[in-house]
């Protein structure tokens, strides 16, 4: 996460794959910083697949404390 203030967060997702390269997920976890904060995210995302790689960009939302939390990022991984 880009901020001032450093944040962790750790959380256990349940993913759907639909029959093509889109996802679902779902799930609670914790952020912390200082406290900690319990948080429910939903998301979803695409996979990309060049030769050998996976890249797959991603967007969720946080609803965490009566507010919600959009976020974004991109993973990178490797196929074998």
């Amino acid at each position: 996460m880009f901020a001032d203030d450093l944040l962790f967060t750790v959380g256990g997702l349940l993913q759907w794959h639909t029959r093509g390269r889109l996802y679902f997920e779902t799930g609670p976890g914790f952020a912390f910083d200082g406290g900690s904060d319990f948080f429910w995210r939903v998301g979803a995302g695409y996979e990309l697949t060049p030769v050998g790689l996976t890249i797959t960009p991603k967007a969720y939302l946080d609803f965490v404390s009566g507010e919600t939390v959009l976020g974004y990022g991109v993973s990178l991984g490797r196929k074998y």
